[in-house]
């Protein structure tokens, strides 16, 4: 085993102990764990103590489809922490398993240690550690997303049916443990549909399939009056159209883009040549974005919006110069998608992102470690050299280390 192999692993069993350590000490890097968990328990314990058809839907205090709870109502024979911690930490290891086995296909001239540590990066997100130590409902559709990916992959390899079915399947349970991942159900239609023979055979299984399997959910929004339950109704996480969160969710998918520049072939001088030929396009589209904010009247809040926008609330600048760094920053990452990435990407993206146009508030861990899993399953490493690859997961390492170690740094000692 060579010096590198053996740092692959050092680097690996380091991500480990930080998980477990963090684990031990009920790491918070989300901000939203110990605030979120009662509400978790309460809700699984109206699955234990209830049933389906005389559910009291007004106590159900969660904005998501309740796949979480129904499975742990089901595997455990008691609502518990630890059980629900178990239940999360199976899955974030299974997350590991199948993104390896993603990589192997994308990737497979490299030494199955660096695949092994660019799987484990998982466990760096912030987003994913707090979900899983504090038995919250992100990680169960994480891991489905993952899968329906696997097997689009697998899909696209062999068009064999049982790989098209476990798409549709499930790309439809990751709909029911949150709504908001309609967005892998349209990405998986396009990708799935033959759009040249529209009225096919295989086309109409596709249809028949979906319509099978998502056909259960109007029960939960016929009981819940709305595609919301009624204390998310309350709370005014309704569904309406702000596309004043486009620029904000630019600049936080922005954060997982840095690591994947690395592998373009494009130099920074070719970038400033970009920008120096669409100076007007830019300046156009910053003014655009600027004037989205200024109409729906955006306030920089502690709640929600992202890390580099609590960033700006910390440094406490002018509201207009702040808006302004939005708009910039945003306009830079949405350059950067188009620019820089493939068609499945942007188009898987560009679904997630309008998906999230419709609620009042995002958050970041909406997107995180979505957009990392997206990019990272949908790019296309065939004309990307050994030798960068592998720096390109070492870099990754860092970079995704030190920003699990500033949003640790922010929720303990800034809040």
């Amino acid at each position: 085993m060579n010096n590198k192999i053996t740092f692959n692993y050092i680097l690996i069993l380091i991500i480990l102990f930080g998980f477990f350590a963090g684990l031990y000490l009920n790491e918070n890097s989300s901000g939203g764990g110990s605030i979120d968990f009662p509400k978790i328990y309460s809700n699984l314990q109206l699955f234990y103590f209830n049933n389906l058809l005389n559910f009291p839907w007004s106590d159900y205090n969660s904005s998501s489809l309740p796949l979480f709870y129904i499975i742990n109502s089901f595997v455990f024979l008691e609502p518990s922490k630890f059980n629900i911690v178990f239940f999360n930490i199976t899955l974030v290891f299974l997350c590991v398993l199948f993104l390896f086995l993603i990589l192997r296909m994308k990737i497979r001239k490299i030494d199955k240690s660096y695949l092994l540590l660019l799987s484990f990066l998982i466990l760096l997100s912030p987003y994913v550690r707090s979900s899983t130590f504090w038995g919250l409902e992100e990680v169960l559709g994480i891991f489905l997303l993952i899968l329906c990916l696997y097997f689009l992959i697998k899909y696209e390899n062999e068009k064999k049916f049982i790989y098209l079915f476990l798409i549709i399947l499930f790309s439809s349970l990751a709909f029911y443990s949150r709504q908001s991942y309609l967005f892998i159900v349209l990405f998986s239609l396009l990708k799935i549909i033959n759009f040249k023979e529209v009225f096919n055979k295989n086309n109409l299984i596709i249809i028949i399939l979906y319509i099978f399997f998502l056909t259960p959910s109007l029960f939960f929004f016929y009981k819940w009056g709305g595609l919301m339950p009624p204390i998310a109704v309350e709370m005014k996480r309704n569904v309406s159209f702000y596309f004043s969160n486009f620029p904000i969710i630019l600049t936080i998918i922005f954060i997982y883009f840095v690591p994947f520049l690395y592998l373009s072939s494009f130099k920074i001088k070719d970038i400033f040549n970009f920008f120096k030929k669409n100076f007007i396009i830019i300046i156009l589209l910053n003014l655009f974005l600027f004037i989205t904010l200024i109409i729906y009247e955006f306030k920089i809040q502690n709640i929600g919006y992202g890390f580099f926008i609590k960033i700006l609330n910390l440094i406490h600048l002018n509201y207009y110069f702040e808006l302004l760094l939005i708009c910039i920053l945003s306009s830079l990452s949405l350059i950067l998608l188009l620019k820089f990435f493939n068609r499945n990407i942007i188009t898987c993206l560009f679904f997630l992102i309008f998906i999230f146009l419709n609620i009042n508030l995002v958050f970041q861990e909406y997107f995180d470690p979505i957009t990392f899993i997206i990019i990272l399953s949908l790019y296309k490493f065939n004309n990307i050299s050994i030798k960068k690859t592998q720096n390109f997961i070492i870099l990754s390492f860092f970079y995704y280390t030190f920003f699990l170690l500033g949003t640790n740094f922010y929720y303990i000692l800034i809040l």
